[in-house]
């Protein structure tokens, strides 16, 4: 990829730890998620707090497709036992499922 295309859409910093401000989690194509449920296709996005991933449902009877929203490191940094659950970014993200 040129240098100016990079500049035109840059990727998460993934390098960056959840003390740095950041803490992507590194998926790329053909990650495995919740044990093994969902294969990463593609991203379909990043903001300041999380990455979205389109992924393929493997216990899905007909072919189905989730977005999956990981959060970051960071915006999930000292949220234990349930904390996060509360956290209105979180309270904003939904599930739904057929």
């Amino acid at each position: 990829m040129s240098p100016l295309i990079a500049n035109l859409f840059p990727e998460e910093p993934l390098a960056l730890s959840a003390e740095e401000g950041f803490g992507f989690f590194p998926a790329h194509l053909g990650t495995l998620l919740n044990n093994s449920r969902y294969e990463v296709l593609r991203k379909l996005g990043r903001g300041q707090f999380s990455s979205t991933w389109l992924a393929s449902d493997s216990l899905a009877e007909t072919p189905t497709y989730r977005a999956i929203k990981i959060l970051t490191a960071h915006a999930t940094k000292g949220h234990h036992d349930g904390d996060l659950l509360e956290h209105p970014f979180y309270l904003t993200c939904t599930t739904t499922s057929r």
